[in-house]
């Protein structure tokens, strides 16, 4: 599994932790350092000390996330047949990388739906199926970019990752660095896509923790994760992310019946429209008949004429 990193040392410490402690016990995990400063480097090295499962690579701040030093990670040093990504400042449920070796068996790509933790403790659920192909046209759609599927979700067999025409690169700007990575798996036929059935990431977004320090967000993670370290407690996120699922779906149908509501409105607006473009097509036809009745066409004569003399008039 890849975990890039650049400043986010002590959230990485029960990031990572998280992925140690999975149920699926055959996991190398590879830290992919962006220019880490002293301090994220330090926690890195810590972990890589102390766990041979863990092993930490070191580059000079890259291209926009680092993106290449991904993919040198990728050929030249992962040794197994998936890859899986976990983001230094998600959690794992203990279930995951199980669930992702599950779906891999039968797919290039496969994905699992986060639930996006909130400051104050809250869910929002981001359920996908990437088998259908609704959704993997959305993931390409522009200029509305879409994705559900975060970095800590994704994973992707090797030899898949080996016959991509291009692998992890600098995304263009304007577009977030994991869907551009995404989209070369969801493009075409190339690749067998599909989404688990549960949700096994915890997605800690960091737009909506600006201005936390980095203590307070790790100090965040830490007291979430016995949450999921324990089973009697594990059960009880489970109920509420199911809870939050329930939400996100009564929230679509009611986006659906908004949407509903607002297409009847425009087809009964163009409806009226078409009538009243269909009474000026006729009124105008009706014009053009009367201008061309004899008398009304004697009277134009008539006008001019007058016209005429009152001219000849003013002329003396």
């Amino acid at each position: 599994m890849i975990v890039p990193t650049h400043d986010h040392g002590r959230t990485l410490r029960p990031a990572v932790g998280s992925a140690l402690a999975q149920t699926h016990e055959h996991l190398e995990v590879l830290i992919v350092g962006d220019g880490m400063p002293p301090e994220a480097a330090a926690v890195a090295r810590e972990l890589a000390d102390g766990d041979h499962r863990i092993h930490l690579f070191e580059f000079e701040k890259g291209e926009r996330h680092g993106e290449a030093h991904r993919d040198r990670v990728l050929r030249e040093h992962a040794t197994g047949e998936l890859v899986l990504y976990l983001s230094d400042d998600d959690l794992w449920h203990p279930a995951h990388a199980a669930s992702m070796v599950a779906a891999l068996a039968e797919a290039d790509f496969a994905a699992a739906p986060c639930v996006r933790v909130h400051t104050d403790g809250s869910f929002d659920a981001y359920p996908h199926d990437l088998s259908r192909p609704e959704t993997r046209a959305l993931m390409l759609a522009e200029p509305r970019h879409y994705n559900h599927v975060v970095l800590s979700g994704g994973g992707h067999t090797r030899a898949a990752y080996d016959r991509r025409e291009r692998g992890w690169e600098p995304a263009p700007p304007g577009i977030w660095t994991d869907l551009h990575f995404w989209r070369g798996f969801v493009a075409g036929d190339a690749f067998r896509c599909r989404s688990t059935d549960t949700v096994t990431v915890f997605n800690f977004a960091s737009p909506e923790r600006v201005g936390m320090g980095q203590a307070d967000r790790a100090a965040e993670l830490e007291r979430f994760w016995p949450r999921l370290a324990d089973a009697e407690s594990r059960a009880t996120v489970e109920a509420e992310v199911s809870q939050a699922l329930r939400r996100g779906m009564i929230a679509v149908e009611l986006d659906y019946q908004v949407v509903y509501d607002a297409l009847a409105d425009y087809q009964r607006w163009s409806e009226d429209l078409r009538g009243q473009v269909a009474d000026l097509d006729a009124a105008r036809e009706r014009l053009q008949e009367v201008e061309r009745l004899p008398e009304v066409r004697l009277r134009r004569v008539a006008g001019r004429a007058l016209a005429r003399l009152r001219d000849r008039r003013r002329d003396r």
